[in-house]
């Protein structure tokens, strides 16, 4: 029938429209799929040239680490020797001064003879423990001794003149760092060296391959445009490889330990997150696809910092706390733990190795440090009086011990703060601090500058340790003993002292016994001497 007929027409433009719809579909998928092929090709080739191109630069950028662990290892092995020969030098040369001393004053001599006596044997006795030794000869039949002679030679004479020139010196070992300037210079020339080699590495590849930008630019478009094939091809996975060889140039001429120039040597260490590759890669990946939820699953790419850091920054870091910090120097210390705090922003030591281990080192280190460094000689004062070279060697340990207690300290808030103020309180104030206060209370005044000195170093809310106490009795001992001889102290008193360190300034005892807790005797001596 007519109506029949008209229902078939109806139906048979119906299913030519749909017919029409499902062919511009498939037109336009054909075209979407030569437009991804011909892409997804071009994609291959680039990262194909870019791995070609990193595979032959890999030798030069090893070859350029090697140096630049070399440098710092050699400077790392010359502080160390510095350190450890200063210590020991100084030490043979007090304890000949006090025997000196000691032997004179039995004898009945004088003080000045007995000055004379021990200054003629510390002079003398870097000289005589050489000529004990016997003959160590290398494969070229040099006497090796006589080179660790004149190093210790020149040392003796570098201590005597800082001797001279700041001879009572209240800080003494305190801000000393112990290195060899020829060694310093040769370090600075070695690492301009290699940043000089390491800017010529790219030189010669196409500005598409030569840094990180265009090569961020490129895979994020990639991913922008077709997300699940980006996932496929893994390169969240590979990302990382990808860019690994710049920030490894980057980290060449990084130090976590040094400033970047001899010009500068006070400068902090250099960030993490001021360096060009973080602000380059930071924000990588994130912006969204064309393809909508066809990527699917997690952004592997959200963890391309941290995996830079944990596999590029952290084998730099704990080379550096293994084989060439030096614990006794609070620049490194401080330098190397602000870099080890911002690390632990990107990286929890319960799940990396390699912070665990670089954690592990620096509390073993810092414990040697405090073991081996910190003990000060139990010197009278009525014998290191008579012999000015063990006065100074007594003074510098405590003034190494001050340097130690701050190296401590300036781990705060990477270790745990239990461990460390055991470490500071329990250890170097308690165990060797103290015992030398305690003979200084011969000298008030001189007892009283190295109480302050001890306070200046400790937080605030460390002071209330129980391991501290002794230095309050040590103060609050002090304090009975000016109580009962006023007329010894005063600002007249202290100036007609000369330096001597009998007098003390109540005021200064009075906030030292405020700031150690001893609120009864401070108001005691303030009262007695009018003082607020």
């Amino acid at each position: 029938t007519r109506q029949n007929a008209k229902n078939e027409v109806t139906r048979a433009d119906e299913a030519l429209k749909s017919s029409e719809a499902i062919l511009a579909n498939h037109e336009t998928r054909l075209a979407s799929a030569g437009e991804r092929y011909k892409y997804m090709q071009e994609m291959r080739d680039y990262v194909r040239d870019l791995c070609e191109c990193l595979r032959e630069k890999g030798p030069i950028i090893d070859e350029l680490e090697e140096h630049a662990q070399r440098i710092h290892e050699q400077r790392g092995a010359a502080s160390k020797r510095e350190s450890e020969g200063n210590l020991l030098d100084e030490a043979t040369e007090a304890e000949a001064g006090v025997e000196a001393a000691q032997a004179a004053l039995m004898r009945g001599a004088s003080r000045a003879e007995a000055v004379a006596a021990a200054t003629a044997a510390a002079e003398g006795a870097i000289g005589a423990r050489f000529d004990s030794l016997q003959p160590d000869l290398d494969e070229f039949g040099r006497d090796l001794n006589l080179g660790k002679r004149s190093h210790a030679e020149k040392r003796a004479a570098a201590r005597r003149s800082r001797v001279e020139a700041g001879g009572a010196s209240k800080t003494l070992g305190e801000d000393e760092e112990d290195e060899d300037a020829g060694e310093v210079e040769l370090f600075y020339k070695g690492l301009e060296d290699t940043r000089e080699a390491a800017s010529h590495v790219m030189r010669d590849v196409g500005a598409d391959f030569s840094s990180i930008p265009p090569i961020k630019a490129k895979a994020e478009e990639w991913k922008r445009k077709f997300p699940k094939a980006y996932k496929d091809a893994y390169m969240p996975e590979s990302v990382p490889q990808l860019f690994a060889p710049f920030v490894r140039l980057e980290l060449l001429s990084w130090s976590p330990l040094y400033a970047e120039s001899s010009s500068n040597r006070s400068a902090p260490a250099g960030a993490i997150d001021s360096m060009r590759w973080y602000s380059d890669l930071f924000d990588y990946g994130m912006a969204g696809g064309e393809e909508g939820e066809e990527g699917g699953g997690d952004d592997g790419d959200g963890n391309l910092v941290p995996t830079l850091i944990e596999k590029l920054v952290a084998p730099v870091v704990e080379h550096a706390v293994k084989q060439c910090w030096n614990p006794l120097s609070l620049d490194q210390s401080v330098r190397l733990a602000h870099v080890v705090k911002e690390m632990l922003v990107y990286l929890e030591p319960g799940e990396c190795e390699a912070m665990r281990r670089i954690l592990s080192c620096v509390r073993a280190k810092l414990s040697e440090c405090v073991e081996s460094r910190c003990e000060i000689p139990a010197w009278a004062p009525v014998v290191t009086a008579a012999a000015p070279m063990a006065e100074s060697h007594a003074r510098r340990r405590f003034g190494v011990a001050v340097r130690c207690l701050r190296v401590v300290i300036a781990w705060d808030g990477v270790l745990p703060t239990s461990e460390l103020r055991s470490l500071a309180c329990d250890r170097i104030v308690a165990g060797f601090m103290s015992p030398r206060l305690r003979l200084l209370l011969a000298q008030p005044g001189e007892c009283l500058a190295r109480i302050e000195r001890l306070i200046a170093a400790i937080p605030p809310d460390w002071l209330t340790h129980s391991s501290v106490k002794v230095v309050r009795d040590v103060a609050s001992t002090l304090g009975q003993a000016v109580r009962s001889q006023p007329e010894a102290h005063g600002a007249a008193a202290v100036e007609a002292d000369g330096g001597a360190g009998k007098a003390l300034d109540p005021a200064a005892l009075a906030r030292v016994l405020a700031a150690l807790g001893d609120s009864v005797e401070s108001a005691a001596v303030a009262s007695l001497f009018g003082v607020k």
